[in-house]
């Protein structure tokens, strides 16, 4: 099949204050052995030389489109280059990650496989910037019929993250349009997820593949997966209540997977927990105020069934359970 005769895939890269990562990003697109692309640079208000860097090289490629924007965020870029979009599917790269050369090109024939397949998702490689692997998550090769899915695939999809972010993936841009699906920019933390599994609601098929990987870079010091969060364990609770929801409508939620998120649910309670007291832009009062309102969560105390008790310190549960912020705060204090 010539180049003129397949569709074309646009790929969006929403560009903050990457200039470090961004020779290799944008090269990594440029090089796909998938020829037939639009690749949207969507620089959101860098005040580096990312713009510049993006110029230089919509020179040599005619595929490039730049779309310059003040800084909104994450998701406001991608959903401006969604919106400015033109092609058949859509692939999502963050500025400092990259593809390896038949990325693109394997995702696209996973999608064509059968009839109704309207999502892929692969693996993903997690590497340091001098590229040496620090670990690799994948989920197999499988077709999954969305009425009656595979729940040991699905658990492994969310158990390695895997479902998470809209990077490692191949959506149908039409699907995105028609139901109007977009990134919540109201949201510091978790909108991929949410957006994943509003795509994953609509459709019939997604295959699963290990045939490529996502080249994913963990050394971004600037990135949002780096900071701490004021807001993230009411995200979390929200993110938490929307996976169990789409479980139940899949008749997938089982003992395991309810197991596996309100594990997760108290490792993020745990760790707000102990990051509130050294919180040194907080008063006393402030600090006993989000204690408070963090212990009397439901979803957290729901979560104490569920903890696996050698994974945590074990006078800092008791004081968790029993709702004791105020003698975890002096004790804080004199340690």
């Amino acid at each position: 099949m010539s180049t003129q005769e397949l569709p074309l895939i646009s790929v969006i890269v929403p560009i903050y204050n990457s200039e470090k990562y961004l020779d290799r990003c944008i090269d990594s697109i440029c090089n796909q052995s998938y020829h037939n692309l639009e690749v949207i640079l969507v620089n959101d208000g860098s005040k580096d030389k990312s713009l510049s860097i993006c110029e230089n090289f919509a020179k040599k490629d005619s595929r490039i489109q730049i779309i310059d924007i003040p800084n909104g965020g994450v998701s406001n870029a991608r959903n401006t280059g969604l919106k400015a979009a033109k092609g058949e599917f859509i692939q999502f790269l963050d500025s400092d990650d990259f593809m390896t050369p038949k990325y693109i090109e394997v995702l696209y024939n996973c999608i064509k496989k059968e009839d109704d397949v309207d999502f892929v998702i692969c693996g993903i490689k997690s590497l340091n910037n001098e590229l040496q692997e620090l670990g690799y998550e994948e989920a197999g090769n499988h077709i999954i019929d969305l009425k009656h899915p595979d729940e040991d695939v699905f658990f492994q999809l969310f158990d390695k993250f895997l479902m998470f972010g809209p990077v490692n993936k191949l959506f149908k841009r039409e699907l995105l349009l028609e139901n109007d699906i977009l990134f919540d920019i109201s949201l510091s933390y978790g909108e991929d997820l949410l957006f994943n599994l509003e795509y994953l609601r609509l459709i019939s098929k997604v295959v699963i593949t290990n045939e490529v990987y996502w080249c994913y870079i963990q050394d971004n010091t600037n990135s949002l997966s780096s900071k701490r969060l004021d807001d993230k364990f009411q995200i979390v609770e929200r993110l938490h209540a929307e996976i169990l929801t789409f479980l139940k409508t899949k008749q997938m939620d089982s003992l395991r997977f309810k197991a596996l998120l309100h594990q997760r649910m108290f490792d993020c309670g745990y760790n707000d927990f102990a990051a509130i007291p050294r919180d040194s832009s907080l008063s006393f009062s402030e600090k006993k105020s989000k204690l408070k309102k963090l212990l009397n969560s439901p979803s957290l105390v729901e979560s104490y069934t569920f903890i696996e008790p050698k994974k945590y310190a074990n006078w800092i549960v008791f004081l968790m359970k029993h709702k004791l912020s105020l003698p975890y705060l002096f004790i804080t204090k004199l340690l």
